[in-house]
């Protein structure tokens, strides 16, 4: 018997395309026989073919209570405190959804509305009414358009498919070297330390013209 570690395969079913589902229905139905190990996160309510195969295992991850969703905010801003008022909009408008708790207090950090003292963060002035996005995708929006080159240079990328090389990226773009180096890395440190991957991809492709 091998001693090797079983392979695996991990899946986030947003936006699955049918032809990579009939792919991964094929892993699946390898699990009796195969020494696989697949991990898939979906939405309640995606409704694979497989459901309820006796070799899988299917575990609800319910939202976050407000305890914990503090916490994600906590982590975002690094351990400083933000104004009460502030996490209680977003708490209440995440609803315990945790990559949009984590989205909209980058949005909010990066919007100007704080202040960053040694151990808090201020109100720059009284809070607006709608100065925080109600949905994941406003969220995301408003951080694209605080970034007017890295926004054009990733709805280019966005043009150019799911995977794109660095040097076609730079030989299709209007901008110089230094300027697509520095809005990828900008770019890059937005995203691509969230879960949000295809969620960013839709937007940037929604705000093309």
């Amino acid at each position: 018997m091998s001693l090797k570690a079983p392979p695996l395969a991990a899946g986030i079913f947003y936006w699955v395309d049918p032809s990579t589902l009939e792919l991964l229905s094929l892993l699946v139905d390898q699990g009796p026989t195969a020494r696989i190990l697949a991990l898939f996160t979906c939405r309640p309510d995606f409704s694979p073919s497989w459901t309820g195969r006796a070799h899988l295992t299917q575990v609800t991850v319910n939202r976050l209570p407000r305890r914990q969703a503090v916490e994600v905010i906590r982590q975002v801003a690094h351990g400083k405190a933000l104004p009460p008022e502030v996490v209680e909009q977003i708490v209440a408008k995440t609803d315990g959804v945790p990559l949009f708790v984590e989205e909209l207090t980058k949005m909010v950090l990066e919007s100007g509305l704080l202040q960053e003292r040694d151990d808090r963060y201020e109100l720059t002035g009284p809070l607006p009414p709608l100065a925080i996005p109600a949905t994941l995708h406003d969220s995301l929006m408003a951080r694209l358009d605080r970034l007017a080159t890295v926004k054009a240079l990733a709805q280019l990328g966005a043009t150019l498919g799911r995977e794109f090389s660095y040097a076609l990226l730079h030989a299709v773009s209007p901008w110089d070297e230094e300027t697509v180096h520095a809005g990828c890395i900008s770019w890059w440190r937005r995203s691509s330390c969230t879960s949000g991957g295809c969620r960013h991809r839709r937007c940037i492709s929604s705000s093309m013209p």
